[in-house]
């Protein structure tokens, strides 16, 4: 089955403009086309799009997705790299969680202060 870019930007709750910026961006390759040049998404294409909405939103640079779909074009003789470019992001997300952790720590003393200060 095969669902417009409005259907999966209506699916996945993006603009239409942000799957063609992902394509445009060579994030999202190989799109099949109707006879008349309209994009037909199948459900490895959403799957694939809702990951990359997924890594940005986290802070996944440009240039490792786009790594991530160079090498997957390559074939699985390149899953090792693959899977190496996610455990850094990763990682770097867990550390990123700890610092968030302590900062979310900080402001909720902070706020407990205030509202102590105003109770007063």
């Amino acid at each position: 089955m095969f669902y417009s870019i409005k259907e999966v930007s209506e699916k996945l709750n993006l603009p239409s403009s942000k799957i063609r910026y992902y394509e445009k961006q060579g994030l999202i390759v190989n799109i099949k086309r109707s006879a008349g040049g309209i994009r037909q998404f199948d459900d490895h294409d959403i799957q694939w799009i809702f990951y990359i909405s997924c890594f940005l939103k986290t802070g996944m640079k440009l240039a490792d997705l786009r790594k991530i779909v160079e090498l997957g074009m390559a074939g699985d003789s390149t899953l090792y790299q693959r899977m190496e470019i996610l455990e850094t992001h990763r990682v770097e997300l867990q550390n990123r969680q700890k610092d968030l952790d302590l900062a979310k720590e900080a402001l909720k003393h902070k706020l407990a202060y205030y509202k102590e200060k105003i109770s007063n």
